[in-house]
């Protein structure tokens, strides 16, 4: 069956363009092309496509090395922000790798976002949402340290500082998250 086309868009899904994107395109298509996509609609279907022509991530989000990215807009507790990801068939993000943390504190402008690690399990020992361990790690220096506030140390859930450095804050505490 053919999909009947009643409109294409070509969009932009928010993701921001680097120093290096300012090179005439076609420079590298694969740098940027989560951050531009063709949406076709149809008969009840929507497919969004790359300029290479290879489907992506969902409208909204961003793509890079692979993996889908959306960056809130809106502060949660760590819970709250977990749950809004997972209602997205999505989770907090895990960071893999330096190549990926610096991806990730480029696209939070210097905004505090919570991330997919926590001790909640067993205090000191940081996992990540998945179930892995923290193989990677890029704590600000002091950190981990599970400060007290009003007698109680519960610092347990890991965010992005302004600066990309980790931290661990209570869980209580609002910030914007990343879900992948």
């Amino acid at each position: 069956m053919a999909l009947r086309l009643t409109q294409a868009v070509l969009s932009f899904t928010g993701c921001s363009f680097s120093h290096q994107a300012r090179r005439p395109w076609p420079h590298n298509p694969e740098e940027h092309s989560s951050c531009l996509s063709l949406v076709l609609r149809g008969e009840g279907l929507t497919a969004a496509f790359s300029p290479a022509g290879i489907p992506r991530c969902q409208l909204g989000w961003c793509q890079e090395q692979g993996r889908c990215y959306l960056f809130s807009q809106t502060n949660q507790t760590w819970e709250a922000a977990r749950n809004s990801c997972l209602a997205q068939n999505a989770d907090l993000v895990v960071i893999n790798d330096q190549r990926e943390q610096n991806y990730l504190v480029h696209r939070a402008v210097s905004v505090r976002h919570w991330i997919g690690l926590t001790d909640q399990g067993t205090e000191g020992i940081w996992r990540w949402v998945d179930n892995t361990s923290a193989v990677f790690t890029n704590w600000n220096k002091g950190e981990p340290n599970n400060v007290l506030r009003n007698g109680i140390s519960d610092e347990d859930c890991a965010h992005l500082l302004e600066t990309g450095l980790w931290n661990d804050e209570h869980c209580s505490n609002s910030y914007r998250c990343v879900a992948n």
